[in-house]
């Protein structure tokens, strides 16, 4: 099974603690969208093939990879850096934080553990075409870390 985190809940940046702590404990309780018993997930080897993040902000997180990396639980984050103007994305760091966090990610953990996400793709006032067509060709060939 894939546990993959979606970027609606982002436990990397909301929820740091308490994934550690159902990880130390093994397993999770997820409640049934359908009504019912909830379901319990098993966190660990036995249970679980790897995980996918999806996020824009890992840096509460990294201790949490550290325990995932420790049990040899493989795992990607799936880390968006858009470099948008602050009136369209203020609550994100900013590009050059997220690539400095992307880089050390591929430092720490290897290569494939991060994949740079570029998400949405907005055309506004604040980004025309050819704004986000020179925003990508800046930030691309900083975000490709060993490939």
């Amino acid at each position: 099974m894939i546990v993959s985190d979606s970027y609606r809940t982002d436990i990397l940046t909301f929820f740091a603690d308490w994934f550690r702590a159902c990880l130390a404990a093994g397993a999770v309780d997820v409640a049934n969208p359908y009504g019912g018993k909830p379901a319990r997930i098993t966190l660990r080897v036995d249970g679980v093939d790897g995980y996918v993040f999806w996020t824009r902000n890992v840096a509460s997180f990294v201790a949490a990879l550290d325990d995932l990396a420790a049990l040899e639980l493989p795992f990607v984050a799936q880390y968006t850096v858009t470099g948008y103007p602050r009136a369209i994305d203020a609550h994100t760091p900013r590009a050059a934080e997220g690539v400095a966090r992307i880089s050390a990610l591929a430092a720490r953990f290897g290569p494939r553990a991060v994949v740079w996400r570029y998400d949405p793709v907005l055309t506004t006032s604040l980004t025309p075409a050819d704004w986000r067509q020179g925003n990508f060709a800046d930030l691309g060939p900083i975000c490709r870390i060993g490939r």
